[in-house]
């Protein structure tokens, strides 16, 4: 299970509360690149929700933190709604509380600010966005401080019921990404997000997009290619805070045997075509820090590149001798014995390879 905190204000937690529907802001794009990078950028957050996950509401002016609810539906659209809400999941209670608890202490608690990395990150960073991730240390915290500042007075609601969704969010691997750009987010009508250009991507972020899709439907065969076993995760997320610092890591999957101890973390680096000496020194940096800050210094991190299979086949990828030589030599560096690296491809869907250097000779 995996929890996500919603921004919300004075005026849309009513309306949250009264459709019992979260959403996401849309900004008012300009222009088609722009357009389709912030579609991406929110549909890929929204494909990370799964039913049964749990949602808490940050309302903004108040700084307050509700919960908890429930995830009771897949993502889709929404023409019926304010114009910049179009995205909606539709949820209902898990925990009854009658009083929220203030972002102010759970941010500065002292015996949390090591577990709190990734709220504590994004908050210190000013990117705040419409929905993001919560690990499962900070969900169970945030739970716990809910459970207190109620003087353990709460109802849990075990059973739900799911819902269908008419205009579910859903990809299109087949047609090349010619959306039509509207004049305005009032004439934008919904359709499958395509995240195909050539047999690559047109957008870094849509990796995460069909990452988190596979994640959600439980693509045993896809994950498989990547040597990730999805009845082992128990937690997946993309888009996160490299310390305190402007940077984010651009997906981690933590893995566990028994679903309780976390035994493997992978720190995924993503490159939408050639793999360059940056992303390597960025992903085993991440990896590193993952390793010391994150596991206590546990070594059971993986880094992990997923970049286009152009690599494989020019100079200035994965057969560039100075590529292959940082493949190599640089994880010693940081700390690990080796970086896996896989390639991509993308037809009627995504296929990842391992890349083994004996292939390219």
């Amino acid at each position: 299970m995996k929890a996500r905190l919603f921004v919300v204000n004075k005026d849309t937690i009513i309306n949250t509360l009264d459709s019992m529907e979260v959403s996401v802001f849309v900004p008012e794009p300009k222009g088609k690149l722009r357009w389709y990078k912030t579609l991406t950028d929110i549909i890929s957050d929204l494909m990370q929700v799964e039913i049964g996950d749990y949602i808490f509401l940050w309302e903004s002016g108040t700084e307050n933190i509700y919960g908890v609810y429930r995830a009771v539906s897949l993502p889709f659209y929404r023409k019926d709604v304010g114009v910049n809400a179009i995205f909606h999941i539709k949820i209902s209670e898990a925990y009854v509380f009658e009083r929220p608890i203030n972002e102010y202490d759970v941010i500065n608690n002292p015996y949390m600010k090591n577990k709190l990395w990734n709220i504590i990150g994004k908050k210190v960073a000013g990117k705040a966005r419409g929905s993001s991730p919560v690990t499962p240390e900070e969900m169970q915290f945030l739970i716990q401080s809910l459970i207190d500042v109620n003087d353990s007075q709460y109802e849990f609601i075990r059973e739900y019921d799911v819902i269908e969704v008419e205009d579910e969010i859903t990809l299109d691997y087949n047609n090349e990404n010619n959306l039509k750009v509207p004049d305005s987010l009032y004439d934008y009508d919904y359709e499958p997000l395509r995240v195909r250009s050539g047999n690559c991507i047109r957008y870094e972020k849509a990796i995460e997009c069909i990452l988190n899709q596979l994640f959600r439907d439980r693509r045993n065969d896809k994950l498989a290619e990547l040597d990730i076993v999805r009845e082992d995760v128990m937690w997946y997320a993309n888009y996160l805070p490299y310390g305190l610092e402007r940077s984010e890591i651009d997906y981690m999957v933590m893995e566990s045997v028994d679903g309780v101890v976390i035994n493997s973390i992978d720190v995924i680096e993503l490159q939408r075509d050639v793999i360059d000496l940056n992303h390597i020194n960025r992903c085993l940096k991440y990896s590193k820090w993952v390793a010391e800050s994150v596991t206590n210094g546990k070594n059971i991190v993986r880094p992990v590149i997923i970049c286009g299979e152009n690599s494989r086949t020019v100079n200035k990828g994965l057969k560039d001798k100075d590529i292959k030589s940082a493949i190599k030599s640089l994880p010693e560096i940081y700390g690990f014995k080796e970086i896996d690296i896989y390639t991509y491809r993308i037809d009627d869907e995504i296929t990842f390879n391992k890349y083994e250097e004996e292939n390219d000779e």
